[in-house]
């Protein structure tokens, strides 16, 4: 027995940086409206809350903060990381195992029906599988060419970024 698209609860897992680095591949310069990404893909649902998952360097630039910020105050819950240094080279830590361990607790507490993952991650696989175990529905979006063809098939839905990315695109205020 499905579920009525109207009291369908959905909760949307952004990994932030993911999706930052390969909206650049996709088109230089490219810049994502989380706003406008979320409200596309919650149309007809009972959106509960935007998880936005990223990380940022201690000393970061303001910038960084007041983007972070923003978000918060329209209503997603950020979960910043931050940069780890290892040797000479800076690296991205906690922040998959931040997202899947929201994902996963959020769906066995029964928080959600289905789950949007906006990543191409395919360290995620498990989690999904461990998430509809419990009965959800979990989907992904992302860019076409960035998706990890284990989550593809894993979940229940795809939304290709590429194919909305006009509808989504930040713009500034007073450009067209």
């Amino acid at each position: 027995m499905g579920i009525n698209m109207i009291n369908e609860r959905l909760m949307i897992f952004i990994d932030g940086s993911n999706v930052y680095k390969e909206a650049d591949r996709f088109k230089k310069n490219y810049q994502v409206n989380y706003e406008k990404l979320v409200e596309m893909l919650a149309v007809g649902r009972q959106l509960i809350r935007p998880y936005f998952y990223s990380s940022t360097l201690i000393e970061s630039p303001k910038d960084d903060t007041n983007f972070f910020d923003m978000l918060q105050c329209r209503g997603f819950k950020t979960i910043i990381k931050p940069i780890r240094e290892i040797g000479e080279k800076r690296t991205e830590k906690g922040v998959d195992v931040a997202l899947a361990t929201d994902l996963l607790s959020l769906a066995y507490n029964n928080a959600y029906d289905t789950a949007i993952l906006v990543t191409g991650d395919g360290d995620l696989c498990d989690v999904v599988g461990r998430v509809q175990a419990l009965g959800k529905r979990v989907e992904v979006a992302f860019f076409k060419r960035s998706l990890a063809w284990s989550l593809l098939k894993e979940c229940d839905r795809t939304t290709y970024l590429d194919d909305i990315w006009e509808k989504i695109e930040f713009k500034e205020k007073g450009g067209k």
